[in-house]
């Protein structure tokens, strides 16, 4: 019996890094003062640091390993193009305008995201692609459809599809379920490159980033 439950080549580093290895940050000393503090060097504390610079500011990142070590290079790299939330519940929770805002907000994060990538000219493998939630169930794709149909009565998530077995067997191959909802637009990147890429603009901007800083 093998002593071990993990396949031959079994690694623990993410995929992403195969591309983009982890780099430590050049040892800095830290400054006396600066204008602006951001305490971690993930994707959003990178991208707050960026905004800083380029509107004038100073800024120091502290990490407490390197740069991108969390989760920030260990997801998925998925960028869904609406607001990931139950809606219906959440209409019944804060009302029906707030609902709106928010489904509008999570709407316009993918256009800075899109935004942002094309102004810095960062290069991460962006691709677009379908995307399906598969209905383990009868039940559960008769929930999809009345979900698709909350969303279209109020014009959130347009695009969105429910699609019966059959037809999801003919777009896809797959014949083990239930139906499903298609989801076009959606998008990915490789978070690996994206970190690197941020790395290098915060610093050529004149940031400073400090590894190992805790």
């Amino acid at each position: 019996m093998s002593e071990s439950i993990f396949a031959p080549g079994f690694k623990t580093d993410p995929y992403w890094w195969d591309a983009a290895p982890p780099e430590e940050a050049a040892e800095t000393p830290l400054p006396e003062e600066t204008d602006v503090v951001v305490v971690g060097a993930g994707v959003t504390g990178l991208q707050a640091a960026l905004t800083l610079l380029r509107g004038g500011r100073e800024a120091l990142v502290l990490e407490a390993d390197h740069p991108g070590y969390g989760a920030s290079t260990r997801n998925a790299g998925n960028i869904i193009p609406y607001l990931w939330a139950k809606l219906d519940w959440l209409e019944r929770t804060i009302g029906p305008a707030e609902t709106q805002e928010l489904a509008g907000a999570g709407k316009a994060a993918l256009g800075y995201v899109l935004d942002f990538l094309r102004e810095e000219q960062i290069n991460c493998g962006l691709t677009e692609s379908d995307r399906y939630y598969l209905a383990l169930t009868k039940g559960h794709f008769r929930k999809m459809e009345k979900d698709v149909a909350f969303l279209e009565a109020r014009d959130i998530n347009t695009g969105w599809e429910a699609i019966p077995p059959e037809e999801l067997r003919r777009r896809t191959g797959l014949g083990r379920y239930h139906g499903a909802i298609h989801v076009p637009g959606s998008l990915s990147i490789h978070p690996g490159l994206y970190v690197a890429a941020l790395v290098d603009r915060v610093t050529q901007a004149g940031g400073r980033i400090a590894s190992r800083t805790a």
